[in-house]
């Protein structure tokens, strides 16, 4: 559907689709999201608004009931495509807003676990600061049904980085662990080898 390629065009100028950089949700944004939703709703009523069964029934007057049964599997079935086509584009957008914010999460997160410079508590402000700022834009500017999508994302995107970040720390620790040690006997002069643990 047209429509639909203007929106992923729009947002591809805009940088929505460059992994660069500290990703924040924009009111712009949002505001394609929704049009991509209102036209979705909209589909829905494209069957009464173009009047799909008097059409249907007019062409039973001089027609053949075959034929019109072809004809209006034709219709849903376009309208289907551009329905399909639609929840794909929005689906993309969603997909993709939970991919960059679980960028900017893991950074966040991974400054609170490796920074001496701050205390956790001025990590974790950080870190509920970018939360907050695009949580109170995605609740103010965004649809009820497209809010809850997205935010089911970012709370996925949370576990996902602590859960990523966390099973790195342990890695690293069991590598370390696993290391050989080297130690030097005075008594007779040779090196001798013990694991970590």
């Amino acid at each position: 559907m047209d429509y639909g390629h203007l929106v992923f065009n729009q947002l591809k100028d805009k940088g929505f689709y460059d992994d660069v950089g500290q990703f924040d949700v924009t009111d712009e944004l949002c505001i394609m999201m929704n049009n991509t939703a209102h036209v979705l709703q909209f589909l829905d009523y494209v069957p009464k608004a173009a009047q799909f069964d008097q059409y249907l029934d007019a062409m039973r007057l001089t027609e053949r009931e075959k034929d019109v049964e072809r004809s209006s599997q034709t219709l849903h079935n376009i309208l289907n495509c551009a329905k399909e086509d639609m929840r794909n584009k929005l689906d993309q957008i969603i997909l993709h807003v939970g991919k960059r914010m679980k960028e900017s999460l893991k950074d966040y997160i991974l400054k609170i676990i490796t920074n001496n410079q701050k205390t956790v508590d001025e990590s974790c402000d950080d870190l509920l600061e970018y939360i907050e700022n695009n949580l109170t834009t995605l609740s103010s500017s965004l649809l009820s049904q497209v809010f809850e999508r997205i935010l089911d994302h970012m709370w996925k995107a949370v576990l996902e980085c602590m859960t990523d970040l966390t099973k790195k720390k342990v890695d690293e620790h069991h590598q370390f662990l696993d290391q050989p040690l080297y130690t030097f006997s005075e008594e007779t002069g040779e090196e001798s080898v013990s694991s970590a643990c």
